[in-house]
């Protein structure tokens, strides 16, 4: 579990997320979640065929869409 402190609240959350719950959060389908899980655009770790979603990664990579991307030099 992870203690998760948000606008002053604290909740106490597993730390990682089930792809039924992330599709949720950004109401996609299982399928398409899936998909951009395999190509890289949402974090996670690979295990095998299993993907591990922490929820720190994917509340970061929210926060952070929309943000302009830093061109390599």
């Amino acid at each position: 579990m992870l203690d998760y402190e948000h606008k002053g609240v604290t909740l106490n959350q597993p730390v990682f997320e089930s792809i039924n719950e992330l599709s949720a959060t950004i109401r996609l389908s299982r399928a398409k979640t899936y998909e951009a899980l395999r190509s890289g655009i949402i974090p996670s770790i690979r295990i095998g065929k299993r993907f591990i979603v922490p929820r720190e990664a994917v509340r970061k990579w929210l926060e952070s869409c929309g943000e302009p991307k830093v061109a390599a030099a």
